[in-house]
């Protein structure tokens, strides 16, 4: 017995044969390929609302989406809590945001850079006022 995964990779048509031995090995396969699906589409629908126009009628959705995501991620509350680099590119790969770590490090350097810069500037601002 047999199941066959048809897939793309890249412009390509590939195939993967799983061979089972029983009919109950054979159903696991299916039904832990069924579960893979239906996740994979939750964490893309999730994405797929975020940005529709759909959001703008629906925010307490947007709301419930980036905060599940936000968790996964590791984070906690959604302005007090920060993440590091592993989990920030942990999130853009389970999210199928599919960047070279270089690429994704260099971005997150720079947005952690504007964020002490921000802090800085409210810093001074705040002695200054005294």
């Amino acid at each position: 017995m047999w199941l066959t995964v048809v897939y793309t990779s890249g412009s390509k048509l590939k195939a993967l044969h799983l061979v089972s031995s029983t009919i109950e090995e054979q159903q696991l396969w299916y039904k832990t390929l069924k579960k893979l699906r239906q996740y994979r589409k939750e964490v893309t629908g999730g994405l797929a609302f975020l940005m529709s126009p759909e959001r703008k009628m629906n925010p307490e959705k947007s709301i419930r989406v980036i905060r599940r995501h936000w968790r996964e991620a590791g984070g906690v509350g959604i302005e007090t809590a920060e993440v590091g680099f592993a989990e920030v590119e942990r999130l853009c790969w389970k999210l199928n945001v599919h960047l070279s770590s270089k690429y994704l490090k260099e971005k997150f350097d720079v947005c952690l850079y504007l964020k002490l810069e921000l802090m800085n500037s409210k810093l001074i601002a705040i002695i200054a006022e005294d």
